[in-house]
């Protein structure tokens, strides 16, 4: 019942001749989405003694990684689930991926939550319904270049009043000089970094958007290949998803436990995420290198602050 409501999932992502990406749903042709069930031994409370650890999670839970690519059938799914049945059925794991090219973490939310509202409302046999209603990091020369991504809703009037679902960042810049960062992180140099982003963030508007998409919309070929190129060279990748409503989703027996982003999303990412409702605070979940991370154990500050899960 749910894609009823997001009909787009079940379209064929295609490249025109232009290099435009577009989404087609063929009622004849419908891509429907990859629905995976599976047992495992794994008990949930083993689970939760470790924090809900990746390392602790069954073995294939996410069936696929931060890059969209064709299945087996040589199709590019627009949704794939998992659902891992636990041990003794103490509980399950519910993997969902979403392309990025149909929502964005917004969107991606109200999917989730309107599967979980209709699937309680099912449960509960009720008959009413309610109605709905990043950062990259690049290093040249002696600069430090930060991708601000920024949600342009609010931006938009027409995105406002349409409630629109899709993906709708957008990429602000950012330079820092690398000199500018050898005194440390402090609450100074935090400050600091925070005045000039949200600087950054206020001067995005509809005109500056509109400048954009006109200059992608004349080559988009040229202006994207580069950048998919560097996708995978990124040195780092941060990614603000705070008030992104994870914790919103019922099924019918409660709201998760635990939520996070697949355990590698790039070989350096971080990701800002809500935690459950009864601990408060934010989790930041991050994927370094050995040597990274034992850098950012050692900084007095981060470790001050911050409480180590696993």
């Amino acid at each position: 019942m749910t894609l009823l409501d997001f009909p787009i999932l079940v379209g064929h992502l295609e490249m025109d001749g232009s290099g435009h990406a577009r989404i087609v749903v063929d009622r004849d042709n419908l891509n429907i989405p990859e629905y995976l069930e599976s047992q495992s031994d794994v008990h949930f409370q083993a689970l939760q003694a470790s924090k809900f650890s990746w390392d602790a999670l069954p073995r294939g839970v996410a069936t696929t990684g931060s890059v969209t690519r064709a299945g087996a059938d040589g199709t590019i799914k627009l949704a794939n689930i998992h659902v891992v049945r636990l041990q003794d059925n103490s509980g399950l794991v519910l993997f969902i991926n979403t392309a990025h090219a149909v929502f964005d973490g917004i969107g991606y939310c109200t999917f989730v939550n309107r599967w979980a509202e209709i699937a309680k409302w099912m449960h509960s046999g009720d008959t009413t319904t309610r109605e709905l209603p990043v950062v990259q990091v690049f290093v040249q020369d002696r600069e430090f270049a930060t991708e601000i991504v920024i949600d342009t809703r609010p931006r938009l009037d027409g995105l406002r009043t349409a409630k629109y679902m899709g993906n709708a960042v957008f990429a602000g810049c950012l330079t820092n000089s690398l000199e500018s960062m050898t005194g440390g992180i402090n609450a100074c140099s935090l400050v600091l970094v925070a005045r000039r982003v949200r600087q950054l963030v206020r001067h995005i508007g509809a005109p500056y958007i509109g400048q954009l998409f006109d200059t992608l919309n004349n080559d988009p070929s040229r202006f994207m290949c580069p950048l998919a190129q560097d996708i995978t060279r990124m040195p780092a990748v941060v990614s603000n998803q705070s008030r992104f409503e994870l914790y919103k989703a019922d099924f019918g027996s409660g709201i998760p436990a635990w939520v996070s982003p697949i355990e590698i999303q790039f070989p350096h990412y971080v990701a800002i995420i809500p935690v459950h409702p009864s601990i408060g605070g934010y989790g930041i979940h991050i994927t370094m290198s050995r040597k990274a991370m034992a850098s950012i154990l050692c900084n007095k500050f981060w470790m001050n602050t911050v409480d180590l899960v696993y």
